[in-house]
């Protein structure tokens, strides 16, 4: 069986840059994936990647954003398979 390696909460905190306090109320309530060993919260680093790719955001387009102020004709895309219909 192959071992991933674990992250402690000041670990993972310091990668996020987020207060191991968010941490811990994202592990308690299931936001965040972890493991509790013997009462101790670790979280593996292969979940981690896993979670943190699943939760990209894609930058916005400052060509669409203009179109859209201006009123003219934009491609709007509501996800990845989208064929980016065209609005007015």
């Amino acid at each position: 069986m192959k071992q991933h390696p674990l992250l402690t909460i000041k670990e993972l905190a310091q990668y996020l840059k987020v207060s191991p306090k968010t941490l811990y109320k994202w592990s308690k309530s299931g936001k965040i994936p972890s493991l509790k060993i013997n009462g101790v919260v670790r979280f593996s680093v292969t979940d981690i990647h896993d979670f943190l790719s699943s939760h990209k955001v894609e930058p916005p387009d400052p060509v669409t954003d203009l179109k859209i102020m201006l009123g003219l004709p934009h491609r709007v895309r509501h996800n990845r398979h989208d064929s980016g219909k065209e609005t007015s």
